[in-house]
C-alpha cells in the first residue's frame, strides 16, 4: 500500500491517493494542484518501524521520504527529507491510510 502511495506522486495522479487515503478531505485539492504544477516527482521511502496491533486491524509505519519534485516553470529541482508516520486501518483485507503526520527534516 505504501507503494502506491509512492507511485501516485511519481504519476502525480490525486485520484489513486483517494482510493488508498479515503479520509484525505480537503487535501486532495492541495494534492491535485502539487501534481499539476509538476513536470516530475521523484520518491523514495525507507520504512523506520512498523507497528501492527495485536487484532490486525491499525498499523502505524514510521518513515523516512525524500522527494524530487521538478515543476513546469522551473528548471530546478527542489529536494525535500520527511519523517512521515502514516497510521493505517485494514478495511475489508486491505489497508487504507487513515492519517499522515508529516516532520520536514533539516538538510545535512
Amino acid at each position: 500500500m505504501l507503494q502506491r502511495y509512492v507511485q501516485a506522486f511519481e504519476r502525480k495522479d490525486a485520484d489513486t491517493l483517494t482510493k488508498i487515503w479515503p479520509t484525505i478531505g480537503a487535501g486532495y485539492t492541495s494534492y491535485k494542484a502539487a501534481f499539476d504544477g509538476a513536470s516530475s516527482i521523484r520518491m523514495q521511502m525507507n520504512i523506520r518501524s512498523l507497528d501492527v496491533s495485536t487484532d490486525g486491524a491499525t498499523a502505524i509505519v514510521e518513515t523516512r521520504v525524500s522527494q524530487d519534485y521538478t515543476s513546469k516553470d522551473a528548471s530546478e529541482t527542489k529536494t525535500s527529507k520527511h519523517a512521515v508516520t502514516f497510521e493505517l486501518d485494514k478495511v475489508e483485507g486491505e489497508w487504507l491510510i487513515t492519517d499522515i503526520q508529516e516532520t520536514e527534516l533539516p538538510e545535512n
